[in-house]
């Protein structure tokens, strides 16, 4: 039964890898039909922009920490 599954699931999986990266280009493209893109979006100031980069920048470290571990590698 898993083997009958693991087609349809791998079709839905790729088409929303495919949706998603399809996204991305026109989110970096600017296109302007997107209900956003990297020109639009609101706006903050350089010192809130900063605090959020920093944050997201530690953010990722930690989870990175963490997984890195060999306890975390094992389970």
């Amino acid at each position: 039964m898993s083997r009958i599954l693991a087609i349809p699931i791998a079709l839905v999986c790729y088409a929303a890898f495919f949706g998603s990266f399809v996204y991305l280009v026109g989110f970096t493209a600017g296109i302007d039909w997107l209900p956003t893109n990297v020109d639009k979006g609101l706006p903050a100031t350089p010192l809130t922009a900063a605090i959020i980069d920093i944050a997201l920048i530690a953010l990722f470290g930690l989870q990175h920490s963490v997984m890195a571990r060999p306890g975390f590698k094992a389970a």
